[in-house]
């Protein structure tokens, strides 16, 4: 599943325009490694942190169990969304919330969802004092040793990529780190090399540059280099609004999701829909089913 750099980024100009400024209802627990957040407008968040599926998108009629149980309500229920961030160019999404209580001073919180595949995690922490609330998946010392997430324990981001970022990068280092892999094929370097990249972004990449996904980057041109580096930076830079793929395989079974028209794949295996939430949302639905 492409949640990758650019999905993230443009779920996230979703989520502001949506819910930004809107007050949490309701926090509930849904399933282990599940949170609902019901929303005055309507809108419903779901965030998943499963190693096996971790997704967010927002909804509007959620299906709803008295199996469900409040999670943090103190600190989530009645606070308003102030900011929604994408982390750098990492996958994790910040949301921002403040609750002012009786006496008049506000309680500030983040909730940050880390989509970082089997480490996913939902992670409640103090604005002030950046100590961590709670967490959906806890993380012991036995666990881990470089990063816990307990009660209590300040919260550390995600260790930092070291791989090239389009956005502060230059085609001079890229040259360099492509043709440092001379056996891996294109597709394969990409993902190893450029931050955020998954393996659907980068066969779009090679697609729309006319590399084929097998070739190795030393039988590239100078030409070639320039068109990988150049059709990077602009889906890197662009917002898509809207523009949502699900992919689909030849047994109509949907296989991927993305935030822009994949030109690779034929027009009777793909299907426009109108949000990323709904893409996300169908597209887990119908794993979920398949399990």
């Amino acid at each position: 599943m492409a949640f990758d750099y650019i999905t993230i980024k443009n779920i996230v100009e979703e989520f502001r325009s949506e819910i930004l400024g809107t007050y949490v209802k309701e926090s509930l627990q849904t399933e282990k490694h599940s949170l609902l957040l019901r929303f005055d407008e309507g809108h419903h968040l779901t965030i998943c942190c499963s190693p096996h599926l971790p997704a967010i998108f927002l909804s509007s009629s959620p299906v709803l169990s008295p199996k469900h149980r409040p999670w943090q309500s103190n600190n989530l229920t009645g606070s308003v969304v102030q900011n929604i961030e994408q982390m750098g160019t990492d996958r994790v999404i910040r949301f921002q919330l403040e609750k002012q209580n009786r006496v008049g001073t506000a309680r500030r919180v983040f909730l940050i969802v880390e989509l970082i595949g089997r480490n996913s995690n939902i992670i409640l922490v103090d604005k002030d004092t950046g100590l961590i609330i709670d967490a959906l998946r806890r993380v012991t010392h036995q666990m881990s040793r470089f990063r816990q997430i307990l009660p209590k324990v300040a919260y550390l981001p995600p260790p930092p990529q070291t791989r090239l970022n389009p956005q502060t990068g230059s085609l001079t280092e890229f040259k360099e780190m492509i043709c440092s892999h001379p056996d891996q094929t294109v597709v394969h370097v990409l993902v190893g090399t450029i931050v955020g990249m998954s393996m659907l972004t980068a066969r779009e990449i090679a697609f729309r540059s006319g590399v084929d996904w097998e070739e190795k980057p030393i039988s590239l041109s100078k030409e070639k280099l320039v068109e990988l580096w150049e059709n990077i930076c602009s889906l890197y830079g662009q917002s898509w609004g809207g523009k949502t793929f699900i992919i689909f395989d030849e047994k109509k079974s949907p296989v991927d999701f993305c935030i822009f028209n994949p030109s690779w794949v034929l027009a009777e295996q793909k299907l426009r829909v109108s949000s990323l939430s709904k893409a996300v949302e169908y597209f887990c639905f119908q794993r979920s089913e398949a399990r």
